[in-house]
């Protein structure tokens, strides 16, 4: 009952129902609805390529699968090119779109989170990225490894593959397990957090506009305040960690964020490892 087309004729019984009955990593099992013979044949190996999709892409692409984009809405040509071009490059096994925590958290603050998250799903690969906090922890850990020891600074490796959960060069699966969860009990969290995010943002697109600064200006500027930006996001954080612990509110136990207090009490850590060392 599992076997799906296209099918042909079968070696055993010679009936015309040996179909497909699964795909995993480089194999494909073949199996017949009459007689229930079945074996497996070796798929050619693949080199994917992995694209990081914008959110905002990937919206654009589930409205226009969907169809429910709004009619004459702008650019409509260009992403019926785009969703066709994408779905092709992906069923041929050449591409995987892989989801990130940063789409998560957008799509619980959309208006149908289920379908557009399922709609990332099936143009994942059956993948996913490393969540943000764990690649910036890593990469921090790694330069603080090499001051503390006197070293110069680290060259960090640039392979996909370190940072996707999954196996990016499998053949797709025949059948996609989804869960349907409800997040929406975070979406006001998220919805502060983004104001939040958007008022620091306008007040960095106000200088560029008034001081019209270079690229490495904004560089310089970019790296000589990271380290000042994440002790006031600690220092934050720890205290609404506090008063979220100590509140008789359940519910604000469901805006406190480990991931960043995690991030520097590893490098904490770090410090009393290697510092007493040196």
């Amino acid at each position: 009952m599992f076997e799906l087309a296209p099918f042909r004729k079968c070696p055993s019984c010679k009936g015309e129902l040996f179909g497909t009955l699964a795909v995993g990593g480089n194999r494909v099992t073949k199996r017949c609805k009459a007689c229930a013979y079945s074996h497996d044949d070796v798929l050619p190996d693949v080199d994917k390529r992995v694209v990081y999709l914008d959110q905002f892409a990937v919206s654009e692409l589930y409205k226009t699968k969907a169809k429910t984009r709004k009619a004459g809405a702008p650019r409509e040509q260009f992403w019926q090119d785009c969703y066709a071009l994408a779905n092709r490059a992906y069923l041929r096994q050449q591409v995987i779109f892989p989801a990130s925590n940063l789409h998560s958290d957008e799509t619980i603050v959309w208006h149908s989170p289920a379908e557009l998250r399922l709609a990332h799903e099936m143009f994942s690969g059956e993948t996913s990225f490393e969540r943000t906090d764990a690649i910036a922890t890593q990469q921090e850990w790694e330069f603080a490894k090499a001051f503390l020891k006197g070293e110069p600074p680290p060259s960090l490796g640039t392979s996909v593959d370190e940072i996707i959960f999954g196996t990016r060069n499998v053949w797709l699966p025949i059948y996609h397990v989804s869960v349907n969860s409800d997040y929406s009990v975070f979406a006001p969290g998220l919805r502060r957090d983004k104001a939040v995010a958007d008022a620091s943002l306008k007040q960095l697109a106000d200088l560029w506009v008034e001081k019209r600064p270079t690229f490495n200006d904004i560089l310089q500027n970019e790296l000589s305040s990271y380290g000042s930006a994440m002790r006031q996001a600690l220092s934050a954080q720890i205290s609404r960690t506090q008063a979220a612990i100590v509140s008789d509110d359940p519910a604000s136990v469901l805006d406190i964020r480990f991931g960043l207090i995690g991030r520097y009490a590893r490098l904490s850590e770090l410090w009393l490892i290697l510092g007493d060392a040196a």
